[in-house]
């Protein structure tokens, strides 16, 4: 290539190259926003909406059905009151839990008021006096936020008695491998006067297993919680920090930023 055809070709890029390098640092900036702080689910116990859209004002309803007695239990830290609930990691598999989703219910308001939750996690069945905590304690504030679901807990045979069901996030940051482990957990309110928080059940007809769901009203007096046999579950949900794309999208970035410099230093 002569001379006067490659400075008529540079002066026909220079333009473009700029161009390329804003569309980059824009490409760049947007795969930031877009993957800061996802999470991926890695495992679910069980879902508790079984009325969709047949809550009060049309939201959806943890229905407990006719002839269920138990409705909920304490999960309460201030007299040691916690629940447990098992999970299985199939063979094979590593999870990098980073957090734990819980679902329990008030009454008398839709707005939370969890002010913490503590959380452990057991290498077998607390019952089981081999078992040993692996992970948390009881005094650590977890907690990391909570809200209102949107829906609400009725027992059937008492319509009148309408909770407000709250999901808490609690920050965990363990990996585990294959195995089946336990949590227990424990909350705790910033106001009391509408009672104490309630741990809700996976609905009858939401139940996909059997139930291994414990509860102590005073610690460490672990019973199994059954209501006339039949199985019941909590429900609550464990995710993992997805890598963020963005650290190797901007490392890319940065290599062809360093590369269009040298184009431009050169022409």
């Amino acid at each position: 290539m002569n001379l006067l055809k490659k400075k008529t070709l540079q002066k026909l890029l220079r333009p473009c190259v700029g161009r390329l390098m804003v569309f980059l640092v824009l490409c760049s900036l947007s795969a930031i926003h877009s993957t800061a702080q996802q999470s991926s689910l890695l495992y679910d116990n069980g879902g508790f909406v079984n009325r969709p859209g047949q809550g009060p004002g049309g939201a959806d309803l943890s229905l407990v059905l006719p002839g269920w007695g138990v409705w909920g239990v304490p999960a309460v830290q201030y007299y040691s009151a916690r629940v447990a609930d098992d999970f299985t990691i199939p063979a094979g598999e590593t999870w990098n839990i980073s957090t734990a989703r819980f679902f329990l219910y008030e009454y008398g308001t839709t707005t939370s008021l969890f002010a913490g939750m503590s959380l452990r996690i057991w290498d077998g069945s607390p019952l089981n006096s081999s078992s040993h905590v692996i992970w948390g304690n009881t005094m650590a504030n977890v907690m990391s936020d909570t809200g209102f679901t949107g829906a609400y807990h009725q027992p059937a045979d008492y319509p009148s008695s309408v909770g407000a069901v709250m999901w808490l996030d609690a920050n965990i940051d363990t990996t585990l491998s294959a195995g089946t482990y336990w949590l227990d957990w424990a909350t705790t309110l910033s106001d009391y006067s509408h009672g104490d928080p309630l741990q809700g059940f996976i609905p009858a007809d939401l139940a996909t297993r059997v139930g291994d769901a414990l509860w102590t009203p005073s610690s460490p007096n672990w019973g199994q919680i059954t209501d006339a046999g039949r199985p019941l579950d909590y429900p609550f949900q464990l995710f993992e920090t997805v890598p963020e794309p963005s650290s190797c999208w901007l490392a890319v970035v940065g290599s062809v930023f360093i590369m269009l410099g040298r184009i431009r230093r050169n022409q």
